[in-house]
């Protein structure tokens, strides 16, 4: 009996000049302020201070939440009557609230603010420098400048990667997959070959780009398998939630554009194009080479149909089955769409749908016991109402 021989393990290149294993601190985020005057926050929010300017604050939170040292917010006026409830030492409004004695910013896009003091009280955090050497990077992977790399990453042959990108531990980049700058790419992230991702894109845990695509054939016995051979492009400044899947096309490419941010568990099939700037809530289903616009809104649970045209600027209701192309600007909602103020009217009746039948199937009963010439003078009668009534 013979002994195999073992395998040496295959460890990565160590990229002395790029952090290697000393993996030091880089890209240090600004420390996070202790406090801020009122009057420095509507600056950088761009807002319009009304009370006392040099109040101080520490920190953001919601209207119940907020405490003494602390700014809130009310993002409407119908928001108003809770101010005064409201434990917090200042406020972002959109208009100036009467009668409100503690200081006010006024800012008519009152949730960019509330964005942009979130990002001033929670700063990014620190990222490590360089390359773990308990990753595996192919020798003709090429990775810019301060891409930061955790353990157990693997990357492979042909793989680029763009500088200041940050990949965290247990990701997959396949062969020949291209990942812009300045990405940030959560655990657990999988790029199978074909994939292009552009700048700025960030992808949370769990998701999976450049899989296969659902195409199978009936050959008289059995479902034989379509070879997907196409990619995935990601276009710069795209967000996609956990566990979303991102099929690659058949032979062409599955497409999502610039700016487009798409929520946890979303499945984009194969073939798919998806226009700029849209907005994609959770467990939405887009069966494939389907086409969707630019700046489209879909409701979470939502699902279209393969090969469906959707316009642009179309807002598609939750749990809406899109199942005919749509044109641009509509709004829809229900199985099968309809324009969604003829939903909601409809959604209105459907629970008194069972005592609406129970009605009718009386009524029907009670014309059917009437003797035959009653139900003829019945009807002329009602014939005469309506024609009374038309005139």
């Amino acid at each position: 009996m013979t002994r195999r021989k073992k395998t040496p393990r295959n460890k990565a290149p160590r990229k002395r000049e790029r952090g290697g294993a000393n993996h030091r601190a880089s890209r240090i985020a600004p420390p996070r302020p202790e406090k801020l005057a009122v009057s420095v926050l509507a600056r950088e929010v761009g807002g319009e201070v009304i009370g006392n300017r040099d109040v101080e604050v520490s920190g953001i939170g919601s209207l119940p939440e907020a405490g003494p040292g602390m700014i809130s917010f009310a993002v409407s006026p119908k928001y108003f009557p809770r101010l005064a409830a409201s434990r917090a030492s200042a406020f972002l409004v959109p208009e100036k609230a009467a009668g409100l004695r503690r200081p006010q910013i006024v800012a008519p896009n009152t949730m960019l603010a509330v964005a942009r003091i979130i990002e001033i009280f929670h700063p990014e955090q620190e990222e490590p420098e360089g390359i773990s050497p308990e990753a595996w990077i192919a020798p003709t992977a090429r990775l810019g400048k301060g891409v930061v790399v955790y353990p157990f990453v693997y990357i492979g042959p042909e793989a680029e990667i763009g500088d200041a990108t940050v990949i965290y531990p247990h990701c997959y980049v396949g062969p020949g997959v291209k990942i812009g700058k300045q990405c940030r790419i959560f655990s657990r992230v999988s790029f199978r070959q074909g994939t292009s991702i552009g700048n700025r894109v960030i992808i949370h845990d769990g998701v999976v780009i450049g899989g296969d695509g659902f195409g199978y054939v009936w050959d008289g016995e059995r479902h034989r398998k379509i070879p997907q051979v196409g990619g995935v492009e990601i276009e710069d400044d795209v967000e996609i939630g956990a566990n979303t899947a991102i099929d690659r096309a058949t032979l062409e490419k599955t497409v999502i554009r610039r700016g487009t941010k798409i929520d946890n568990l979303v499945q984009i099939a194969h073939n798919v194009s998806i226009g700029s700037h849209g907005a994609i809530a959770a467990q939405v289903g887009i069966a494939g080479s389907s086409r969707i616009g630019e700046q489209v809104l879909i409701g979470g649970q939502a699902g279209i149909d393969d090969h469906v045209q959707v316009g642009d600027r179309v807002m598609i209701a939750g749990q809406a089955g899109v199942a005919k192309d749509l044109p641009d600007g509509v709004k829809v909602g229900g199985t099968p769409t309809v324009p969604f103020l003829t939903w909601l009217r409809v959604s209105r009746v459907l629970p008194d749908l069972p005592e609406i039948q129970r009605e009718i199937e009386a009524l029907k009963r009670g014309f059917a016991s009437l003797p035959a010439e009653g139900r003829q003078k019945k009807e002329k009668k009602r014939q005469r109402g309506r024609r009374g009534g038309g005139s």
